[in-house]
């Protein structure tokens, strides 16, 4: 947990860099720019308030698992306003019964999925949310269920593919 302020000049993670959000934010009136691997374990909720940008080559993982008969371990990722992704955003299942989700809240805004940007389901059995708008000029790739919920709200993929793979909806 915890919270960190960015200034102006904000920050950015480096390309061999490598961060843990366990129910923190980041907040301020800077950039968060990663070009490393951010994870959001199973089991926390964390946040961006501050501007946020994914980079070329750079990951956002937000993992979700369960154990039998006690329960869900979600992780979740609110971000308060659109950014965009330029690497991938990927929401990963540990479980093995189904019943935790690996969920991405964009407050207001758009998510853009730039070019070569990579939006991915990928794991075992539990779900896969993304709430918010989206355009996506990039890949949408469907190993796992995902729900893309955006009642009221627009979701463009014009310009770029959803991939599902056989028996993922």
């Amino acid at each position: 947990g915890g919270i960190l302020d960015l200034g102006p000049g904000g920050m950015t993670l480096p390309k061999t860099s490598s961060m843990t959000m366990s129910g923190g934010t980041i907040q301020g009136t800077g950039t968060f720019i990663n070009q490393g691997y951010v994870v959001i374990p199973a089991n926390t909720a964390s946040a961006i308030s501050a501007g946020l940008s994914n980079a070329v080559g750079a990951t956002i993982e937000i993992q979700s698992s369960d154990v039998c008969c006690t329960g869900a371990y979600n992780g979740t990722l609110t971000v308060a306003s659109g950014f965009t992704n330029s690497g991938t955003l990927l929401l990963r299942s540990y479980g093995t019964v189904g019943a935790g989700t690996s969920r991405l809240d964009i407050s207001s805004g758009t998510l853009t999925n730039a070019v070569g940007g990579v939006i991915q389901a990928m794991g075992t059995v539990d779900s896969a949310v993304v709430n918010g708008q989206v355009l996506n000029s990039g890949t949408i790739q469907v190993d796992r269920s995902l729900t893309i919920g955006n009642t009221g709200l627009v979701f463009d993929t014009s310009t770029g593919t959803v991939s599902i793979a056989n028996g993922m909806s």
